[in-house]
């Protein structure tokens, strides 16, 4: 079937693009819940008036506050850190889709039967 598929005008691309797109949907969708709740968890447990408390107020943030200074708050450090691990997460995406790209290379004329 996928050298039908191949062999088509859009064969190769389409399929490629596709995976792309599923990966960053599926990506997305576990960055939203995994962090959503997390986040949650913490505006629920600290209350959402005080995110804009300086972070230093955390007892638990006391090594970022001295890393970063006294001078962020609670709902920035919330937004850098979602933006830093979502970075980190679609760079794991990207490596996974080259990883599987390269394997797909290598194992072409490798079939089991």
């Amino acid at each position: 079937m996928q050298s039908i598929i191949y062999s088509c005008t859009r064969g190769r691309t389409w399929i490629t693009l596709r995976k792309y797109i599923a990966s960053f949907i599926l990506t997305s969708v576990i960055i939203v819940v995994v962090y959503g709740i997390e986040y949650g968890i913490l505006i629920d447990a600290y209350g959402a008036p005080f995110l804009h408390a300086p972070i230093i107020s955390l007892p638990f943030m006391e090594e970022i506050a001295i890393q970063y200074g006294t001078s962020i708050t609670i709902l920035e450090w919330m937004i850098w850190s979602l933006v830093m691990r979502s970075c980190a997460a679609y760079a794991v995406m990207i490596c996974a889709c080259f990883i599987s790209k390269l394997g797909s290379v290598f194992f072409s004329d490798f079939h089991i039967k």
